[in-house]
């Protein structure tokens, strides 16, 4: 005897279905919610982001780097020339000072690890059997294993931590050309260089009697060329003055970072290295809003479709959502899921950005349409299969 509309798919059997897995329901309607309200939050954010940037590049004056003009004060203006710190960066615990704008302490500790191999092999009786053997080696690492989960634990034990914690400085007082250049300036410069320690700096530190030099890093320990447990390799990073350039809101004979559009927290406060022209600057950093927020778009809508898949997958084990499926109607349910997700995100998208970017918003509002197009197609010809 045929099912009934309403035991089939009509409402009442849609909520006792429902009703019938209900962590998988609630959880599936939350993670749902969750996905679309967090795709809207990333369209809004990459919409008022590009708004800030096209109002930015059409504002921004290039300035002399060598001269604070009163006449620029609190416009959005772009500066290059050398940025440079008359000071050096000092690690005292190790007794190093460099010429850096960054500085980074990098500490690794001598330390057991454990590793273990599989062989299969006969036993007396001709029968197969499964040998574990645990090997145990040792070497310098940024964090040592928890040796108590050791098979051999007491004979290869680990600190729980190193001595010394890594470490960064930045330049307090360095300056572009006659500006002051703000340390949250200089955290955007990345491109750090190994830097080498000599033992004359180290003999400077308070525990130069425990430190050597070795192959440019600095050795806490007894002997470097045989290092034991709980030793201590600490090496050295920095960013090296160098030329910049710079876009940001002048603030006396400093910089701040400029709100070009007061309803949005987006801020532009740019630094790249090198003489680079503002109007390249702008581009990479659309690029950069470009490729983040393509990221937690497809984030978003993974989420989508596992939340739909949740809610879906319990349907599938009466019919499949698509034709020739029927061996496998779960698969069904998540395909149809991907194109809702995927349809419900792009169209979040699409509506965000329809007003300020038409030719962006239109086709992805389009799209969105053509999934949800898709996935109805599939159901029909599901329903008379």
């Amino acid at each position: 005897m045929p099912e009934s509309p309403t035991a089939a798919g009509g409402p009442s059997g849609v909520v006792a279905t429902l009703k019938a897995t209900p962590r998988r329901t609630a959880v599936g309607a939350l993670l749902l919610v969750a996905s679309l309200a967090g795709a809207h939050l990333v369209e809004r954010r990459g919409v008022d982001r590009y708004v800030s940037l096209d109002r930015g590049a059409a504002t921004v004056v290039t300035v002399p780097a060598d001269l604070v003009d009163p006449a620029h004060e609190g416009a959005l203006v772009h500066v290059r020339g050398a940025a440079q710190s008359g000071v050096e960066l000092v690690d005292e615990a190790f007794g190093v000072k460099l010429q850096a704008l960054r500085l980074v302490r990098h500490v690794e500790i001598y330390a057991w690890e454990e590793s273990k191999r599989d062989d299969k092999r006969k036993n007396e009786k001709g029968e197969d059997e499964t040998v574990t053997t645990y090997v145990y080696t040792k070497r310098f690492t940024e964090k040592p294993a928890d040796s108590s989960s050791f098979k051999e634990a007491d004979t290869h034990k680990n600190p729980e931590k190193s001595a010394f914690a890594e470490q960064e400085l930045v330049a307090k007082d360095s300056r572009l050309g006659a500006f002051v250049l703000p340390s949250d300036a200089l955290r955007k410069l990345t491109k750090f260089e190994p830097a080498k320690v000599t033992q004359e700096m180290l003999s400077r530190s308070p525990h130069a009697a425990q430190l050597h030099e070795h192959e440019g890093a600095a050795f806490y320990g007894k002997d470097p060329k045989d290092p034991r447990v709980g030793d201590l390799r600490i090496s050295y990073q920095i960013v090296k003055p160098q030329t910049v350039s710079l876009v940001a809101r002048q603030s006396g004979g400093t910089f701040v970072a400029y709100q070009p559009n007061p309803e949005a927290d987006e801020v532009v406060f740019l630094l790249a290295s090198g003489d680079v022209e503002a109007k390249a600057m702008f581009a990479v950093a659309k690029e950069d809003t470009s490729r983040l927020t393509l990221g937690l778009r497809g984030l978003t809508a993974l989420a989508a479709i596992v939340a739909l898949s949740l809610l879906l997958v319990p349907f599938a084990s009466r019919r499949p959502f698509v034709p020739r499926f029927t061996r496998a109607p779960r698969v069904s349910a998540v395909l149809i899921s991907g194109l809702l997700g995927v349809g419900a995100v792009v169209g979040v998208g699409g509506g965000t950005w329809v007003a300020m970017r038409p030719l962006v918003g239109v086709p992805a509002l389009l799209a969105a349409v053509g999934c949800f197009a898709l996935a109805g197609v599939a159901e029909r010809r599901s329903r008379k299969a």
